[in-house]
């Protein structure tokens, strides 16, 4: 299992991350399109975070979620993604991905806005999961493979309950 393009990872991400949100949105009886499209873009970045968190585990299970043209264009063979440590042209790659994950998890604070209740609460808190791993990821200099790299459950609650309290509306 392996994407090309960075497109086609996000297509895999349309097909299994994305669905999520939106049955969350519906469960929540939000119809809002922006609602839709925003929640995409969060479940994408959630969804792209947890394949830089477990490069080694998934290359060693035969999967490859990080795109071949990154990888090839930085020169990454396909030994770095098993090896004890991280390459240099790998953390680029992840680091790279972790940049644009953190892109698509902006979109979450205007959703979180438009929302109330427990779906707001649920949303703040993947969104807040999803900033606090990609901090946790950019710390470690995109070292993944000599360790496992997770955000903190006590700033990660921290930074849901700040999100909650954003002002409501757009």
């Amino acid at each position: 299992l392996e994407y090309e393009t960075f497109e086609d990872l996000l297509g895999y991400c349309r097909l299994s991350a994305n669905p999520i949100g939106r049955i969350v949105l519906a469960v929540a009886g939000s119809s809002a399109e922006q609602n839709f499209t925003d929640s995409d873009a969060v479940c994408s970045a959630l969804q792209v975070l947890e394949h830089c968190q477990d490069v080694g585990e998934d290359a060693r299970a035969g999967r490859v979620y990080l795109p071949q043209q990154e990888l090839e264009l930085a020169g990454v063979p396909r030994t770095d993604l098993t090896a004890s440590d991280t390459s240099p042209a790998l953390r680029a790659v992840i680091l790279n991905l972790i940049d644009r994950a953190e892109e698509m998890l902006r979109p979450g604070r205007g959703l979180i806005a438009a929302l109330s209740g427990w779906a707001r609460l649920a949303v703040a808190g993947y969104v807040a999961g999803g900033e606090t791993t990609a901090e946790a990821l950019r710390r470690s200099g995109g070292e993944v493979l000599s360790q496992s790299v997770r955000s903190s459950k006590r700033v990660t609650v921290a930074r849901t309950a700040r999100l909650v309290l954003l002002p409501a509306g757009r």
